[in-house]
């Protein structure tokens, strides 16, 4: 779990280096954004801790799950 941990710390801290750029271009906490932010994880566990600072930040979101097929295919 401290991995995890680790990773969303990774995610949080990226997305504050963001908000300072915005800041930084006059955006600010009464600026109105929509942004569509794309996340995609191989981990439920990173999605769910994505989604808790979401819920705890009132930020709206969307889950999709999707499954990935993979093909082998054997050469001769």
């Amino acid at each position: 779990m401290a991995n995890n941990n680790a990773e969303m710390q990774g995610h949080l801290d990226r997305n504050e280096s963001m908000w300072n750029i915005w800041k930084e271009h006059g955006v600010n906490s009464e600026t109105e954004l929509t942004v569509n932010f794309h996340f995609y994880s191989a981990k439920k566990q990173n999605m769910e801790l994505l989604c808790d600072e979401l819920k705890s930040e009132n930020i709206k979101f969307e889950v999709k799950e999707t499954r990935t097929l993979i093909f082998l295919k054997v050469g001769k």
